[in-house]
């Protein structure tokens, strides 16, 4: 098994009401900031069935992320944190706030696990596209999610992967 990154993009973008991102010619973010809700749709252009994924700060980690797929004929969105590791010369895969197995020690070494904010998946495969709707509160108290403020300049990476699916676990390791 092995854990694969694709593309990845970084950003600096003002969240005001709503806009695009258009990562690239195969993958764009749709937002829209709406009360003190901040509603997502990602969709993967290609027509390939790979995972999606944003991450709150200017570096893969230490990150506020999540990750979107479709699977078994559904939208799944993870909701996770990179701590990243110290020295390490590669980008660890984000760990789902709520994971307790040894995969997710990272996270109990800095106190109790996070709790999935996300709400509101739907996702859908038709004409060659995925595209996969979510929504988060813009400041949920989770100390692994990035509290969003209306106006602010943020950093996000934008990172996408056209032939597997993401492992809970962290990380790609499932190929198609």
């Amino acid at each position: 098994m092995h854990r694969v990154f694709s593309i990845i993009f970084i950003s600096s973008l003002t969240l005001i009401n709503s806009a695009t991102w258009q990562v690239n010619s195969n993958y764009k973010i749709d937002y829209e900031i709406s009360g003190s809700k901040l509603n997502l749709v990602f969709t993967l252009l290609n027509g390939k069935t790979g995972w999606m994924g944003l991450c709150f700060n200017e570096f893969m980690y230490p990150s506020d992320c999540i990750v979107c797929q479709y699977n078994n004929n559904r939208g799944e969105c993870f909701d996770s944190y990179n701590p990243g590791v110290t020295g390490s010369s590669y980008y660890p895969a984000p760990i789902i706030d709520t994971y307790s197995s040894a995969s997710g020690a990272a996270l109990a070494v800095m106190g109790n696990h996070g709790v999935d904010n996300l709400q509101n998946v739907v996702g859908t495969k038709a004409n060659n596209q995925i595209i996969i709707s979510v929504s988060r509160n813009l400041a949920t108290g989770d100390k692994y999610d990035f509290e969003i403020v209306p106006g602010n300049q943020i950093k996000m990476v934008a990172a996408q992967q056209d032939s597997v699916l993401w492992n809970a676990a962290g990380g790609s390791t499932q190929t198609k």
